[in-house]
């Protein structure tokens, strides 16, 4: 069994747990800093674990500190199968619509929390997070994602989720408006297993490299070029946490 420590304690025992409405309902839960009335809104979303109450322990004190109020909504399996994908193929529900709803939802009952919410996604969290910034910008303020599986890389001329041609989902994406949003993407330094978590094909392999930390470098260079031939000077980072495998008690630690 593992203990936890008083602090991680008083976290568990601040986190408040919400349903929004409609069919299906999504869970979310919500974590306050105690010294101070929140002025930002960080969401976090988890991978395929669905371990809400790790994420927002692991950001708790990072948040006291920043004045931001932590939401973390829960992807469950079976009401949002593909939710990584926003959900536009393979799912009863809109993953994108359903966690845009939880952000409208927190921001009317708090006020002086800035509109535009910072996003974080670990692994399968971090590709729902890039996607989303890419069919949402103007519902970003800024975003992080780490130890993706594979990315869509922001190109037109490749369908969704490969590409960004979304026109088969009635959807046209604001390109300039995601390549103009600040971007930090993190990987881990060993993290190199192509385990069963990770997405396999002779494609990803060819065009996004084996591994996520090739799959993120891909990413970042391919942000990084298409917004310089758009005109658009890029605002995305790339960083290694040192020593992190693909865990997100790894990375957090």
């Amino acid at each position: 069994m593992t203990m936890r420590t008083t602090a991680e304690l008083d976290i568990a025992s601040r986190i408040t747990e919400h349903k929004l409405s409609g069919e299906p309902a999504l869970r979310y839960f919500v974590l306050a800093p105690r010294l101070a009335p929140p002025t930002n809104l960080v969401v976090s979303v988890h991978g395929v674990s669905r371990n809400v109450a790790e994420h927002l322990t692991a950001f708790a004190a990072a948040a006291e500190r920043t004045r931001s109020l932590l939401v973390a909504p829960l992807f469950e399996e079976v009401a949002f199968r593909g939710y990584q994908r926003l959900g536009w193929a393979d799912a009863r529900a809109r993953a994108d619509q359903a966690a845009l709803a939880v952000v409208d939802e927190v921001l009317a009952a708090r006020t002086g929390v800035a509109p535009q919410p910072s996003w974080f996604g670990f692994s399968g969290g971090g590709q729902f997070v890039h996607r989303l910034a890419m069919a949402h910008p103007g519902r970003v303020g800024c975003y992080a994602v780490a130890a993706a599986g594979w990315y869509t890389l922001p190109d037109p001329t490749r369908a969704w989720p490969r590409g960004t041609d979304a026109r088969a989902h009635d959807i046209d994406l604001d390109e300039d408006a995601f390549l103009r949003l600040r971007a930090l993407v993190l990987v881990g330094s060993e993290d190199r297993e192509r385990d069963a978590a990770l997405r396999r094909s002779r494609w990803l392999d060819r065009h996004q490299g084996p591994t996520r930390i090739d799959r993120a470098a891909t990413f970042v260079d391919a942000v990084r070029a298409r917004a310089r031939a758009r005109g658009i000077p890029p605002r995305i980072a790339l960083a290694r946490i040192a020593g992190a495998t693909h865990s997100f008690a790894s990375a957090a630690e």
